[in-house]
């Protein structure tokens, strides 16, 4: 199967069955939570354009002043506008137009602590605690999904990443390879969606490591270079040579 072919049948089996925590939802004690949600009143904003959704999911001012760090990023991945993300078939541009329009993401990036916390969230939300479901109304799965999934999108963030020092981003190239590795072996479970989350961070953070970009074959850092410009998904043979060349950053 070639590899279009491939990430084709994942999104397909994404969209068909999704994935759930099997264990409880967790959250920061101090999340926010959005008042709109779901229902009819969330249902007539989208007939009110973007900007309408956008500001029913403003979080108080002083309410992210006062938040931890990890209540943050926990409000971040709730965000209820995350979907549009998913339906994009350009992930990061969505991503970021997401992110230009949000205050509680606009206050995360200005946290120092902001990479820290989040690498330290996917030992929260970790593959190993999905499971199938067999009913796409199973409650919060949805959701979970993508909470998850906005993790990955969070953590691609240049502006994330370049807030870590060298081994806080040899610790997200070792999670990040590793939990793209667990999607390929169970494609049954992870989608196209997943691989397209943490793709992008394993990319900028493998860009960013200078002693690995001057020994890079010129062909692998050309299109590793435009993987992080355009957030398009890697070919097989580079998907493999990023995994190979991660494997060789977090022994190093």
């Amino acid at each position: 199967m070639n590899t279009k072919n491939f990430l084709m049948s994942m999104l397909i089996l994404v969209l068909l069955g999704s994935v759930v925590f099997a264990q409880g939802n967790r959250q920061a004690s101090d999340a926010y939570i959005y008042p709109i949600t779901g229902g009819p009143e969330w249902e007539a904003l989208f007939g009110e354009g973007f900007d309408n959704r956008a500001k029913a999911c403003e979080v108080p001012e002083a309410t992210l002043a006062n938040m931890s760090t990890k209540g943050l990023v926990y409000t971040c991945l709730n965000y209820p506008l995350n979907l549009e993300v998913a339906a994009s078939n350009s992930p990061q541009r969505a991503m970021r137009f997401i992110m230009s329009n949000s205050n509680a993401y606009q206050a995360l990036l200005k946290r120092k602590d902001a990479g820290a916390v989040l690498v330290e969230v996917m030992d929260e939300l970790t593959p190993a605690s999905f499971k199938r479901y067999s009913s796409i109304e199973d409650e919060g799965a949805l959701e979970r999904f993508r909470q998850f999934n906005a993790l990955g999108h969070l953590l691609g963030q240049i502006e994330i990443i370049d807030q870590m020092d060298s081994r806080a981003r040899t610790t997200l190239v070792d999670k990040c390879s590793k939990r793209l590795a667990s999607f390929s072996e169970q494609p049954e479970k992870f989608g196209l969606l997943s691989t397209m989350s943490y793709v992008y961070p394993l990319a900028v953070s493998i860009s960013k490591d200078e002693s690995t970009m001057r020994r890079a074959d010129p062909g692998f850092a050309a299109e590793l270079n435009s993987i992080v410009e355009t957030g398009a998904l890697p070919s097989a043979e580079t998907f493999s040579k990023m995994m190979e060349v991660a494997n060789k950053i977090v022994k190093d």
